[in-house]
């Protein structure tokens, strides 16, 4: 008796599928959960930093990346806001800025109940190279760091790799730049070279000569409603 009551319970539950955004634009906007789903995962990746020349040739940090699982939402009702980070300019002209999701309302969520918060990469700037968007200040049940950038001279400043959903970036060194985190779902744009912007998503920008090139690039945001 208990196996067939068992059998019919299994029988009457109904499966989603689980409906996937993926945002990688730069800027805000919202989402409002689909009807007849009742969880989303949240994740972001920060923007990455520009570099720089003014100074001293430094090349920008790469973005950090978090996230947090199940969160409940309403289906048809619950708004999930979310900003995409933009890219640092160069020579700190513009700052970058970071990645978030929030399912309580349309700013930063402040815990992991709210959502999850992936740090910007900081520019690179009057010879001092940008750091990597901290693991530490994001805001998530798992975070990854983003790789720092590199300062020097000739062509040596590079940029630092932004983290995937499967690590930390990497760090840049003399000429060459740091490479992407790994992921499954989001993996870490890599670091520019000199004069060379950071690879999408979230890489930072290398050194530049004054040619403006060596942008940061912008972060990403991704939601898994289940």
């Amino acid at each position: 008796m208990t196996g067939v009551a068992g059998l019919v319970a299994s029988y009457g539950k109904k499966t989603v599928a689980q409906s996937v955004y993926l945002f990688n634009t730069a800027g805000t906007g919202n989402v409002t959960a689909p009807n007849g789903y009742t969880k989303v995962q949240v994740e972001a990746l920060g923007a990455g930093g520009g570099g720089g020349s003014t100074g001293g040739r430094a090349g920008a940090g790469g973005g950090a990346y978090a996230i947090v699982a199940n969160l409940s939402v309403t289906g048809g009702s619950t708004i999930v806001y979310y900003q995409v980070g933009t890219g640092g300019g160069v020579n700190n002209a513009t700052l970058p800025t970071d990645s978030w999701v929030n399912i309580a309302s349309n700013a930063a969520p402040a815990n992991t109940s709210q959502g999850c918060l992936g740090k910007a990469g900081t520019n690179g700037t009057g010879g001092v190279a940008g750091t990597g968007g901290s693991a530490a200040a994001s805001i998530g049940t798992t975070k990854y760091g983003g790789g720092n950038g590199f300062a020097g001279s000739g062509s040596t400043a590079t940029g630092g790799g932004a983290a995937g959903d499967g690590g930390s970036g990497g760090n840049a060194a003399s000429s060459v730049p740091g490479t992407g985190g790994t992921g499954t779902n989001i993996i870490g744009g890599a670091g520019g070279a000199f004069n060379t912007a950071g690879s999408a998503p979230g890489g930072g920008g290398g050194g530049d000569n004054a040619g403006a090139t060596a942008f940061g690039a912008a972060g990403v945001v991704r939601l898994v409603f289940s």
